[in-house]
């Protein structure tokens, strides 16, 4: 099947820009019910969206919205905020380089004309940016639902019964990933080798407008196999064309590991896959993680690159311990 390539999403993944628009809406007052079922977490970090929206995920959160945070700065919540940022740079003994983004906070509503990977960010100085997501802005998450409606992102969204949010942290020997919360989880020993597996499945079963897909993390002692030899086995069997190594992606992910290196092709039989190695170096190991995508009939190129999106964040999700 004919690959639908992204180097147009890497674009808005990997260049950073901002523009400010000023008030998004007029000053409104106070109204306490409108955030009585929020609960907030405390200051997260200074991140890109797909960072932020990824470490919200990961604590059973999300972003908020837009008229979220602005009720909530009416009714005071946000007082201490400005306080908190600075005593955890003063606590990590850090600076903030950049003082545009030092009270400009993150949040899920997108840009309203339709501008692909572009949100809306709030600013307690001129109250409303519109922001690439792959600017670094700061980042506090929410549970629960204003009273107050608003807009859903595509981060929510459904692909043929399959959505890649809300996810769960898995724990696969040393590794932590956040996969889709509608997978199951099956753990197996690879038969020749006889290292582990573990599978992540979400099964479209054989609906005629399919999406399945399944994430596999397999543990490779450096004894059984080396990195090098796994990367190039691979590259010559995991994929029916060559594959794309994407370096933007190793350049940006949170955690990186020496080696490592992630492709992208056309799998064997049908859909695409991505393919990550990282190396552990104290326990001699390589992680091995899979996401095989199969899809019919294709998606739209809208849609595909917003799952592309999700396949960046899962993998931006790992750490080894």
């Amino acid at each position: 099947m004919k690959i639908v390539f992204f180097f147009q999403i890497l674009g808005f993944i990997f260049f950073y820009s901002c523009s400010s628009i000023g008030d998004k809406n007029s000053p409104r007052k106070a109204n306490p019910k409108a955030i009585e079922n929020l609960e907030w977490s405390g200051y997260i970090g200074l991140m890109n969206w797909y960072e932020a929206a990824s470490q919200c995920s990961a604590i059973g959160m999300r972003l908020p919205t837009f008229t979220e945070i602005q009720d909530s700065e009416s009714n005071g919540i946000t007082k201490s905020w400005h306080e908190d940022i600075l005593n955890y740079l003063n606590q990590k003994k850090m600076e903030i380089s950049d003082n545009t983004t030092f009270d400009i906070y993150w949040t899920s509503t997108p840009d309203e004309k339709g501008n692909q990977g572009i949100y809306y960010a709030y600013s307690f100085e001129s109250k409303a940016y519109l922001s690439r997501g792959t600017a670094v802005r700061q980042v506090r998450c929410v549970r629960g639902k204003s009273e107050r409606t608003y807009t859903q992102t595509w981060i929510t969204k459904t692909y043929r019964g399959i959505s890649f949010f809300p996810k769960k942290r898995q724990v696969v020997k040393s590794m932590v990933i956040a996969v889709p919360e509608i997978t199951d989880r099956y753990d197996s020993i690879q038969a020749q080798l006889k290292y582990p597996i573990s599978f992540f499945k979400a099964d479209c079963q054989q609906q005629s407008e399919c999406f399945s897909l399944l994430i596999d993390v397999s543990v490779i002692p450096e004894k059984t196999k080396n990195f090098k030899t796994l990367v190039q086995d691979s590259i010559k069997k995991d994929f029916g064309s060559p594959p794309n190594r994407i370096q933007a992606w190793e350049n940006n992910l949170k955690f990186k590991t020496d080696p490592m290196e992630i492709y992208f092709g056309q799998g064997e039989l049908v859909g695409n896959k991505a393919i990550a190695f990282f190396y552990d170096k104290k326990n001699e190991e390589t992680y091995r993680v899979t996401i095989n995508m199969i899809f019919m009939p294709n998606f739209s190129q809208e849609d595909w690159d917003k799952i592309i999106l999700h396949v960046f964040m899962t993998l931006d999700s790992i750490q080894i311990n």
